[in-house]
């Protein structure tokens, strides 16, 4: 949420939404339109850090346009969409996206960002208190084996916030008996939308 004080101030505030929504599409679209309209009173922009996740996200910006609301709403995009998930926006976008899952469509990957590899254990639902974690394992390997996967894919995204991240896609890798290797990715589409979103308000003013 970006709350504009004057052309020379900006206060950025960051709103953390639960972990693992995208799980369940209409929950996701949900959780995130009640919190836009609780934000909207007292922010000049808001910017959105999901894409189109399960396409329930594409109209945000519609359904929360300036005139109507009084504050910019804008999601993550490309050059020329909204990005399809946190990987099209870490990878550079759509047609990047689809370029990566096409040369590794004869052994796709499960694409691991820094934020997955430090969580994957809980959106798994492993190790939580009263879980099942034999259970959660069989599910996420019978999920896994129907869309293919063999290897985990790195996205270098070049931050470093997550301590051992080679370790913890290493754990994963093993315990499901996949190989490993790496891909480039970038913070540019977050870079671009944020800049965007910061000279809309701006120019506001």
């Amino acid at each position: 949420m970006l709350n504009n004080i004057d052309r020379n101030e900006l206060t950025v505030v960051v709103n953390l939404m639960k972990l693992g929504l995208h799980a369940v599409p209409k929950i996701l679209k949900s959780e995130v339109y009640q919190n836009i309209r609780e934000m909207v009173p007292f922010s000049n922009g808001i910017l959105i850090f999901y894409g189109l996740c399960g396409n329930v996200l594409g109209n945000v910006e519609e359904d929360f346009c300036l005139e109507k609301d009084g504050c910019t709403v804008r999601i993550l995009r490309d050059d020329e969409r909204v990005v399809d998930d946190c990987i099209g926006a870490t990878v550079g976008g759509g047609a990047n996206y689809l370029k990566l899952l096409k040369t590794h469509s004869k052994e796709p990957a499960f694409f691991f960002t820094p934020m997955y590899a430090s969580s994957w254990k809980e959106l798994l639902n492993i190790d939580k208190l009263h879980s099942d974690p034999e259970k959660a394992l069989k599910m996420a390997k019978m999920i896994n084996d129907l869309a293919g996967y063999s290897r985990v894919a790195k996205v270098n995204t070049g931050l470093a916030y997550v301590k051992d991240i080679d370790a913890k896609i290493e754990e994963y890798a093993k315990l499901f008996g996949y190989s490993t290797f790496e891909i480039s990715g970038n913070q540019e589409i977050f870079k671009k939308c944020y800049l965007s979103i910061k000279d809309e308000i701006c120019d506001n003013c």
